[in-house]
């Protein structure tokens, strides 16, 4: 009994997750504010990398796309091209996996919770003459990936969608049975710092569809439980209050055109109140926001070197997973188009 009611109640958080991503994301004025404010109206939904003070959002967004298609573009035994396969986990709008059609010319496909998202990813695609090498697909990650998707993909790509999955080591594990054996896994993702509390990570939890967040150390753990060989970590949260405040800016500068959009006011001021006082709390140390890539290895091929650096970084940082509130602070309830659900 003890066990059904734990299932039954895991089954019900994971379904209420469910309806706070498609809430936070997927309804036209939603669509509209994160392209606009996280994206610089480019498409990307993730943060980004100034590289010079005079780039702009879209292009920091785009930056931070090209920084790790470089890492994979150097990590993959081969050179990717239109033999190859690509999964993009939370593709999103489609802009990522666009670019990476256009640069590696293999075929990318995206999985996504979010049908409206992945409509105008699809869209997308035709007006860019890919729609032989973009397909969408609907589904949630949580409940698994496809079966017959076991060892078919050479490289799987996540920009800051694995935040939102209440199970993250189930969806490691599933992502690795997708890749093909020397596939490599590159992935960007917001974090809690190593020594965050739950209460310090609320600036971002309470206002997003989350219900645990992992530490650079758990995804370490995950990968190496999934066999997973590591190949690289970049920290890069001294990017992040910079992103975070160029979101403030944005913010300010595009609201008129957001609200003609149907962006409520309510909801923008309380994203902003949210971002500025999420840019303490990363200079203390409770965000962390980075790179890793990690690949199946070839039977036979793990390296000694590789394992002994992630066991060391597991031994130094080791942690589980912080238990979240997931969009239930003050102004949670609001969203961003006048009449969300």
């Amino acid at each position: 009994i003890f066990f059904r009611l734990t299932l039954l109640r895991a089954m019900a958080a994971a379904d209420g997750l469910v309806d706070k991503v498609l809430h936070q994301y997927d309804s036209p004025a939603a669509m509209c504010f994160y392209n606009t404010v996280m994206g610089g109206g480019a498409g990307n939904i993730h943060y980004g990398i100034f590289r010079h003070t005079t780039e702009t959002l879209a292009e920091a967004s785009q930056n931070a796309v090209d920084y790790l298609a470089d890492q994979i573009r150097w990590l993959v035994r081969n050179p990717l091209g239109p033999s190859h396969k690509m999964l993009d986990l939370g593709s999103g709008t489609g802009a990522a996996a666009m670019s990476n059609v256009e640069r590696f010319g293999c075929h990318v496909t995206g999985f996504n919770l979010c049908p409206n998202q992945n409509a105008q990813a699809e869209a997308e695609a035709a007006r860019m003459g890919f729609q032989d090498r973009f397909t969408a697909v609907t589904g949630n990650f949580d409940q698994g990936l496809p079966e017959d998707w076991t060892e078919s993909f050479d490289v799987v790509w996540s920009e800051e969608s694995l935040c939102h999955s209440a199970d993250k080591a189930k969806l490691i594990a599933e992502v690795a049975r997708c890749m093909k054996p020397g596939a490599v896994f590159g992935l960007t993702d917001i974090m809690a710092g190593e020594g965050a509390t739950p209460d310090s990570l609320k600036t971002f939890t309470d206002r997003n569809a989350t219900s645990n967040m992992a530490r650079p150390s758990d995804y370490l753990k995950a990968t190496a439980a999934a066999g997973l060989q590591y190949l690289a970590y970049i920290d890069m949260t001294h990017h992040l209050n910079t992103y975070l405040k160029a979101m403030v800016a944005q913010i300010d500068i595009q609201r008129e055109a957001m609200r003609a959009q149907g962006v409520r006011d309510e909801f923008m001021d309380n994203f902003k109140a949210s971002l500025l006082e999420r840019i303490p709390a990363v200079k203390a140390g409770s965000f962390a926001w980075g790179m890793l890539v990690v690949c199946k290895p070839l039977p036979g091929t793990a390296s000694p070197t590789a394992l002994a650096l992630a066991d060391a970084l597991r031994a130094a940082q080791g942690a589980i997973g912080l238990p979240t509130h997931g969009i239930e602070g003050p102004g949670a309830a609001l969203s961003p188009c006048p009449s969300g659900p």
